[in-house]
């Protein structure tokens, strides 16, 4: 997981006029149709009834879970999406059989089946198949938090996961900003923490953290961020800033992996699988002075960090401690997007933006307001974090980002706009 700000501007919002796909107006046409030929058969059959897959099921005699599609198909507000309820052939037949028995006309009934087999037309021209055509359809939603969704990224997890070889419980975050005491410029501080790592496969390695930068020696750089509290001293680990009360003892056995970057990277080597090897490791560093507080001109207005996916995982978890002085609103504009083809580079194009609504939640002013009954250790290590840096917690506004099932390889971009110098 990695973070770092940057003085460039934020990509641009502007975009071009949506131009309709023909399978976007072949798939809008199809699912007006089909619900216009299902009302057709289905209010003189459900007359009197109330609107629910309960009582539809128990009226046409038909299994709920079939029922339960057919309302959200025929959920006027419902989008594109809606056409993954739309039932198999032979289901779609029974619906209409029972209809027929309780007083659709036979004529309303056959239109629909005509309905039906122009679907299928649609299906096979756009996707080629049912399975498909159902991803497909729920790709369009703007940026949603569907069912459908979770699911299709709950697989992607579990199939990167087995196909790596690891998997993790959850990457967490903790980002704060705070002025500098120069006046000039604003600090850092960046804790993250992998929680319930393991191996899925004995032989595998995997980079597991990226660090500052330091000499042969291990000494830090100058200028570049140094470790947030005390971290253990190991040659080995030299330039991995590792918070050891908030990481599994002992850790596994990890290497430096030699890279041209300005940063260091750290390898998981190979060892035991499953959930009796799962470890915690969590790193903390403080970057005194981060970035320049004031935009001074083009190019300075945002300041961005970035929270990358690193690992499959079931959950990102981001917390930000803003000071509310520092930018022009302690709220940042946020963006998951796609790092298949920027890496961990800030800059991204609006392509590279993913349809993906995270939830961001303003927890208020106050460390106080961190706490979360699912991660008894979290407020703490927060906490910690603060003290560390030396700040006073009542300044900050606090946030937190969930997303459950990141795809990967993506990041969460976390934008805030500097004021110009007073």
């Amino acid at each position: 997981m990695g973070s770092r700000t940057t003085k460039g501007p934020t990509p641009s919002k502007r975009k071009a006029a949506h131009k309709p796909s023909s399978f976007e107006g072949e798939s809008n046409a199809i699912l007006d149709e089909l619900r216009a030929r299902l009302g057709d058969v289905l209010e003189p059959a459900l007359g009197g009834v109330d609107r629910g897959a309960t009582d539809w099921a128990r009226a046409l005699g038909v299994d709920t879970k079939l029922a339960w599609k057919l309302t959200h198909l025929l959920d006027p507000s419902g989008d594109l999406s809606s056409l993954q309820f739309v039932p198999g052939r032979q289901a779609f037949d029974q619906i209409l059989a029972a209809a027929e028995k309780r007083g659709a006309e036979s004529g309303a009934c056959q239109a629909a089946r005509d309905s039906f087999t122009r679907y299928e037309s649609v299906v096979r021209k756009h996707a080629g198949s049912r399975k498909s055509f159902d991803v497909l359809v729920t790709s369009q939603a703007p940026r949603g938090r569907s069912r459908a969704e979770v699911n299709l990224r709950r697989s992607a997890v579990e199939a990167n996961a087995s196909l790596l070889g690891v998997r993790a419980k959850a990457q967490v975050a903790i980002y704060g900003f705070a002025p500098n005491e120069d006046g000039e410029n604003f600090d850092l501080i960046g804790v993250r923490k992998i929680e319930g790592m393991e191996r899925m496969r004995p032989n595998v390695n995997w980079r597991i953290a990226r660090s500052f930068r330091t000499d042969d020696d291990g000494a830090p750089v100058p200028d570049g961020p140094v470790p947030l509290g005390r971290a253990p001293k190991s040659k080995a680990l030299a330039g991995l800033a590792v918070v050891p009360e908030f990481s599994t003892s002992p850790l596994p056995d990890l290497a430096r992996v030699e890279t041209p970057s300005s940063t260091a990277e750290f390898e998981m080597r190979g060892g035991e699988v499953g959930a009796s090897a799962r470890f915690d490791l969590t790193t903390a560093e403080l970057f005194r002075p981060g970035e320049t507080r004031y935009a001074d001109g083009p190019g300075t207005e945002r300041a961005r960090v970035f929270a990358g996916v690193r690992v499959p995982c079931d959950l990102l978890y981001v917390d930000l401690v803003v000071h509310r002085e520092l930018f022009e609103s302690t709220r940042p504009s946020v963006n998951v997007v796609s790092t298949l083809h920027t890496g961990m580079a800030l800059e991204f194009r609006t392509p590279d933006e993913l349809p993906i609504e995270p939830e961001f939640v303003p927890l208020g002013r106050g460390l106080e307001r961190v706490a979360d009954p699912e991660r008894p250790t979290h407020a703490e290590l927060v906490q910690w974090a603060l003290a560390q840096a030396g700040w006073d917690s009542e300044e900050f506004d606090c946030y937190r980002l969930r997303l459950t099932y990141p795809p990967l390889p993506s990041a969460v971009s976390l934008d805030w706009v500097r004021p110009k110098r007073p």
